[in-house]
């Protein structure tokens, strides 16, 4: 407890107990004290009196916390100044204000904490705490921040391993069942552990760690292996291998053509066996709008099979949801001369960044365009220039559509020498826009930066790419798309970040941010300390100093005169203490 404010202390164990609690610094502690009486009973005791609770409630309030982390368990204990054995309740939780320091005290696990809704600090930092997105931890600080708690936590410190699960089939045993480790701050896998496994039974090759096909073949199907992996830091981690013994899904047939000539979807017969889903088709840049499955008959679109050429072999994967997967080969093929292709066939018209449409022209047959017609087009609208002997674009021109609205469909003919029309249709838009396109980032106030999305013809935001962000480093939420703080701290100030917004539909929107830094430090700025920050450490070394507990340097002097009357004294400490508790705006005063 020492070197802690807790006002709840105070109230709840007296006077001596806080000024033992402070290290003994009677007399600036007391001062504190006597100002946070003055100033703030509100903000510490409450102002309303609480009707009385129902039994049903009082029952629940003296039901018993699971704590499973010791050194959580006795982080709360020393807030609740409570001896070891004591049974922490919901009652107690629910009743601690103020602030619980558990910062550097090898916590991993912080299950009980969701019933302190009433604390206005919590300090978790530089412990092995998962905050990994959906992990319980965080689900815990996510839900204490709703109730109003400030939070402080740096993130996950142990490692991690995806997958945590794998399932081992008999009938076609992989070479080695592995799994990726995510090494955080951890250095060295000591050991794996669980289930008869030794030393010769795994291998560790960079990130991958391997337990051997030759270990898993002793046991039988159904079996459920668990394992630990035991790192130089952090918790031991469970990776589980379930042995399995199944009946492969089939399909008839297993290699068909595409006629580009005339195209249709290509189907292929399901034999589920042991199966029961498709999980995934995969390969040949197939998209998941691109197959489905009716019945037991997998369908893979023709739109997408047209893509390709005369000649490629295309091989897919079909995975299920039990067993082995199954191969399928499309061979493309074309069985006569054909007209003319353009691609694309569907654009946009962006009226917000106008450009010419254009799209590509295969010949085939063909050798020239004769006419391009509808929605008023004339031919000097409309040009095609040679690419080479085979292909050519088909140019029209930005300021044939500027006399059309946003939602505009426009459909064209496009008629060659030899063969049959094609026809290209565009769609007027306008893309989605953000304000503000620049921004800056303060390595001192750590907020996350926003901008707001107009989305136009836009949707969603499809991807977030440049500077090394990373999906986790981003979000959407309504119309408000979110750079986080804690990626952009990674840099350094003067840094100049360029980022590039992809949208499901339209052109990408550029988001510029600047690094500054604007840490405090200087005259008057209250940072006495010297940590980057003001805060309640500020305020005691101040009453410290005013007591002859300690001395400044000249910089310290200067920090600490934050009314700026040329000497520091019990003022400059209160107007601090304003200022942590947000009733002062800004230092120096």
């Amino acid at each position: 407890m020492k070197g802690r404010l807790d006002a709840m202390a105070l109230k709840s164990k007296g006077l001596s107990s806080f000024l033992v609690g402070t290290g003994g610094l009677f007399k600036p502690a007391l001062i504190l004290f006597l100002v946070g009486i003055l100033l703030w009973p509100q903000y510490y005791f409450g102002a309303e009196a609480q009707s009385l609770p129902t039994e049903e409630v009082q029952e629940n309030s003296n039901e018993v916390v699971e704590i499973p982390d010791e050194n959580l368990e006795q982080a709360i204990l020393d807030k609740l100044d409570e001896e070891e054995g004591y049974q922490i309740t919901v009652s107690d939780l629910e009743g601690m204000t103020g602030i619980l320091w558990a910062n550097n005290m090898g916590i991993y696990y912080i299950k009980g904490l969701e019933h302190a809704v009433n604390l206005h600090y919590l300090y978790l930092q530089e412990n092995y705490i998962d905050t990994s997105e959906g992990s319980e931890s965080m689900q815990i600080i996510e839900s204490l921040e709703d109730e109003g708690v400030d939070v402080t936590y740096f993130g996950q410190k142990c490692a991690s391993i995806d997958p945590t699960e794998v399932d081992y089939f008999i009938d076609d045993p992989p070479a080695d069942v592995s799994t990726e480790i995510d090494w955080n701050e951890t250095e060295e896998l000591l050991d794996v552990t669980g289930e008869g496994i030794e030393e010769d039974d795994w291998d560790l090759d960079g990130d991958t760690l391997s337990i051997c096909t030759d270990f898993i073949e002793n046991f039988e199907a159904g079996t459920e292996l668990e394992f630990d992996l035991i790192f130089d830091a952090g918790p031991a981690i469970k990776f589980r291998v379930n042995v399995l013994d199944t009946t492969y899904a089939q399909i008839y047939p297993t290699e068909t053509e595409f006629d580009l000539y005339d195209p249709a979807d290509v189907q292929t017969t399901i034999t589920w066996n042991d199966a029961n889903k498709v999980e995934k088709v995969t390969g040949e840049d197939l998209e998941e709008g691109d197959w489905w499955v009716d019945n037991s008959t997998l369908s893979i679109s023709a739109d997408f099979l047209q893509g390709f050429e005369k000649g490629d072999a295309l091989e897919f994967t079909i995975s299920f949801d039990k067993g082995g997967d199954a191969a399928l080969e499309v061979n493309i093929i074309d069985t006569e001369p054909h007209h003319a292709i353009i691609d694309p066939t569907e654009t946009l018209f962006t009226l917000y960044d106008p450009a010419d449409v254009q799209t590509t022209i295969t010949w085939n047959d063909a050798s020239e365009v004769e006419e391009v017609t509808g929605e008023g087009i004339e031919e000097a609208d409309w040009a095609v220039e040679e690419v080479d002997e085979e292909t050519a674009t088909l140019i029209i021109e930005a300021d044939f559509f500027e006399d059309f609205d946003i939602g505009d469909k426009l459909k064209f003919d496009i008629s060659f020498d030899v063969g049959e029309n094609a026809v290209l249709e565009v769609d007027i838009v306008e893309k989605a826009i953000i304000d503000p396109a620049e921004a800056i980032y303060d390595l001192y106030y750590k907020e996350d930066v926003k901008t707001t999305i107009n989305w136009n013809i836009a949707s969603k935001v499809e991807e977030v790419t440049g500077e090394g962000i990373g999906k986790a480093d981003w979000w959407v939420e309504d119309s408000t798309l979110t750079i986080s703080a804690g990626f952009l701290q990674t840099f350094a100030e003067g840094e100049e970040l360029v980022f590039t917004i992809k949208f499901d539909e339209g052109a990408d929107a550029t988001l510029k941010i600047e690094v500054i830094d604007t840490t405090p430090g200087g005259p008057g700025s209250g940072d006495v300390t010297g940590d980057g920050k003001v805060g309640i450490q500020d305020t005691l070394a101040v009453l410290n100093y005013v007591v002859g507990s300690t001395d400044f340097t000249e910089e310290q002097k200067l920090a600490a005169d934050v009314n700026e009357d040329e000497k520091v004294d019990v003022l400059d400490a209160v107007i601090i203490l304003r200022y942590v508790v947000g009733l002062v705006d800004s230092l120096p005063v």
